[in-house]
């Protein structure tokens, strides 16, 4: 296992992490890390997830359900489980070809955790500006002054009449929101937007390519066209400001928690929905 770079000066001994540009640019250098990889894991989830989609998709056909088109989005984060499965193990494969821990993708410290979890609740309040600002005005571009009145039409699927388990509820409220938030995080974040800005020897093509890839990705949880448009415009915004802090922070914790709090608020929805009814 490789330990972290160490340069020593008169003064101190400063210890470098192993998931930064300089460090990767090291193991880009001995041939350790190529364009192939960082590039795919870019890009690969949103082609998973689609096909999760069509999967389910055709599952409930088979089962002749006229309702599975809405049903491929009311069960996305059970498919999107197996999403999160695959992605997670490229990254421990990915990882350890070059001598790494998750933990490095990481980049957690015991004694930050405190501070790492109120830049968390911080950050969910910034993200959420033009991530909400690209919810609201996308209509406008597509129905005018109309666009409050479609706002259903675009977000919403149709009434399916199927009554989720509480199993399933419990998986959406929990099981997706550990999982999903510090894969994603590790994903494309952590994994992708350094080795693409290191290999490039620019910060941006590192910022936009993975954010590009994470916009995609949720354009499969949109029912309709105009859906997918403002979830590409909205997670693309998510996404831009997700890859500005980590290029300042150089850690994930925060955003992590971040995300944890967004997918849990959204995941508890189906649970509230049993328990309301």
């Amino acid at each position: 296992m490789a330990k972290a770079s160490t340069y020593s000066t008169a003064e101190e001994r400063i210890v470098i992490d192993l998931n930064t540009c300089v460090v990767v640019q090291e193991r880009i250098q001995a041939g350790r890390v190529g364009w192939i990889w960082p590039l795919i894991m870019a890009f690969i989830r949103f082609p998973l997830a689609l096909l999760g989609a069509v999967l389910t998709f055709l599952f409930f056909t088979l089962q002749g359900n006229p309702h599975a088109f809405a049903l491929s989005f009311v069960t996305s984060t059970f498919y999107f489980t197996f999403v999160n499965l695959i992605s997670l193990a490229l990254l421990i494969w990915l990882a350890r070809r070059e001598g790494l821990r998750l933990r490095d993708l990481m980049g957690f410290k015991h004694n930050r955790f405190g501070k790492d979890a109120l830049l968390g609740l911080l950050w969910v309040l910034v993200l959420y500006i033009p991530f909400t600002i690209g919810v609201l005005l996308v209509p406008f571009l597509f129905y005018g002054g109309d666009a409050f009145n479609h706002y259903a039409q675009v977000f919403s699927v149709a009434d399916t009449g199927f009554s989720l388990p509480l199993w399933f509820a419990l998986w959406a409220a929990f099981v997706f929101p550990t999982l999903n938030a510090p894969i994603e995080e590790m994903h494309y974040r952590g994994y992708a937007q350094i080795r693409l800005s290191a290999l490039s020897n620019k910060t941006w093509v590192g910022i936009l390519v993975p954010t590009v890839g994470f916009a995609l990705q949720h354009v499969v949880f949109a029912p309709t066209v105009v859906g997918a448009i403002v979830y590409l415009v909205s997670f693309f915004c998510w996404g831009m400001g997700a890859a500005l802090i980590y290029q300042r922070q150089k850690r994930l914790p925060s955003l992590v928690i971040a995300h944890f709090i967004t997918n849990l608020f959204f995941g508890l929805v189906p649970l509230a929905s049993i328990f309301w009814h």
